[in-house]
């Protein structure tokens, strides 16, 4: 029964690394061929596994050294092996507290790799999430040109293009475009981009461009507003 419960402690056991060697000692001592599982165990013993120094212990035992392996289970509990602590209570020994864990050299080292990578991906994913974010704000602000000149032409002329929703209906054509067509008629007033709202009464047409003319006379005297050559290209001139 002693022997069965040892084995079945040993099964328990599975350790992260080595597993390969880990498992061949497990079968050697499932088999009975405890000189292979001691030689397994120690060397895995060696790099503190915990697991590994309980089922050393067990291949000793097997082979009546026990004083070796009380060592090796005092040891395995130590580093917080419960099946170490659980043979030892069975042996009627006192199971001492587990007053190394992560305390072995190859422990520390595991554990100062496993924080450096931690580290390094937590540093790489919090660049990478602030310069998405930069960019994207950045991207926020981007306008482009033509963009940028329909934006400030409508608010360079009260009267002229005020409405942020206009059309071209009736004049020279039969077309219906707004202001979201790339093929929206522009004329050029100062090296500048004005919108005209062509769906006023034709007096009020006539209103605002004498005004607007005014305003372009006083930044530009030298421009003068030509029906012909400015609205030509509604279809053939505007008639007045």
């Amino acid at each position: 029964m002693l022997v069965a419960a040892f084995v079945f402690g040993c099964a328990s056991n599975q350790l992260k690394t080595d597993e390969a060697s880990f498992n061949k000692g497990l079968a050697a001592l499932e088999h009975g061929d405890f000189a292979v599982a001691s030689g397994i165990y120690s060397e895995l013993s060696k790099n503190g596994y915990p697991a590994a120094m309980n089922n050393l212990g067990v291949s000793l035992l097997m082979v009546d050294r026990e004083d070796e392996a009380l060592y090796w289970f005092n040891m395995a509990s130590r580093y917080g092996d419960k099946n170490a602590k659980e043979t030892l209570e069975k042996m009627g020994r006192p199971a001492p507290s587990s007053d190394l864990v992560g305390q072995h050299p190859t422990q520390i080292q595991e554990a100062k790799m496993r924080q450096f990578f931690v580290t390094t991906l937590t540093g790489l994913a919090i660049g990478v999430t602030a310069y998405l974010i930069v960019d994207s704000v950045n991207n926020q602000y981007k306008v482009a040109p033509a963009s940028s000149s329909r934006q400030t032409s409508g608010s360079s002329f009260s009267g002229l293009a005020s409405s942020q929703s206009m059309s071209l209906k009736g004049f020279g054509s039969n077309r219906n475009l707004n202001l979201e067509d790339d093929d929206y008629p522009y004329s050029s007033f100062s090296g500048m981009l004005y919108k005209y709202d062509l769906s006023k009464p034709i007096d009020q047409i006539k209103y605002d461009l004498d005004i607007s003319s005014q305003l372009i006379d006083s930044i530009n005297p030298s421009y003068k507003i030509d029906m012909d050559r400015d609205f030509g290209q509604f279809g053939g001139g505007a008639k007045w």
